[in-house]
């Protein structure tokens, strides 16, 4: 059951992500583009993003010890950094 939540959750994110870029793609260039060119690239984003997010949360959670070098602040360079990630794919 869990594992249900899991996929279910991943699921969830893709579909609203995709939805969203699509939105994006479509009105926020100066200049229509047709539904064919940016519904290929709003399922690309959305996939990278996940695996980007998957992946840096992997290596957060297991190799990333960014509270012991920098303390406090550690949270706030891991969000700078996922942030940094983010706007790479989009």
């Amino acid at each position: 059951m869990d594992l249900f939540f899991q996929v279910l959750r991943w699921l969830i994110s893709f579909i609203i992500l995709t939805g969203f870029l699509l939105i994006l793609y479509r009105f926020a260039p100066n200049k229509q583009l047709p539904f064919n060119h940016i519904f290929p690239e709003a399922i690309t984003a959305s996939m990278l993003w996940q695996f980007i997010s998957f992946g840096f949360s992997f290596y957060i959670s297991n190799f990333g010890n960014y509270s012991a070098t920098y303390g406090s602040l550690g949270g706030i360079i891991i969000l700078l950094i996922w942030f940094f990630l983010t706007g790479i794919i989009f």
